[in-house]
């Protein structure tokens, strides 16, 4: 071998040692989260100033790439104030680099317009019900539809 094919090769094995590892084997996961909700309400709920309105969100942190998903999705409740029921779904497909040790942090808020004495017909006032994390699940298996149901008292 020349001093040319020399110089070439360790040229060449050095970039090779300088290319990053390959990446994690990565798993696409796809499913359906259905959340269905039962909407319990005190005090004058609702009534004729609108429609209780329901999210859900979905999320993943990949521990073996860093990232983090997030899924979101909402909808307006059907039924009477004293007892509305809402279903939200979150269709997701995630490619993920730990699938098999991820977990699912699922949370949700209900708001629900009341009325606000005292002001221009019309005129409502928001409530809130919003719990951050609610529960922590293992990752679905591929094609699955997970539901989860959960009631919700409102107060004016």
């Amino acid at each position: 071998m020349g001093k040319k094919t020399v110089a070439v090769l360790t040229a060449l094995i050095t970039c090779f040692a300088l290319l990053p590892a390959p990446l994690l084997a990565q798993t696409t996961v796809a499913g359906t989260l259905v959340f269905n909700f039962n909407i319990n309400a005190n005090n004058g709920y609702g009534g004729p100033t609108g429609t209780p309105s329901c999210t859900a969100t979905a999320t993943v942190n990949d521990t073996g790439s860093g990232a983090t998903i997030s899924e979101s999705s909402n909808a307006l409740a059907d039924g009477p104030y004293s007892n509305a029921t809402c279903t939200v779904s979150i269709g997701y497909k995630w490619i993920l680099a730990s699938a098999s040790t991820d977990k699912v942090v699922l949370s949700y808020s209900v708001s629900a317009p009341l009325p606000n004495p005292g002001a221009p017909p019309g005129s409502s006032q928001t409530r809130t019900s919003q719990v951050q994390n609610f529960v922590t699940i293992n990752l679905p298996p591929n094609g699955a539809k997970t539901t989860k149901t959960i009631t919700v008292t409102i107060n004016q």
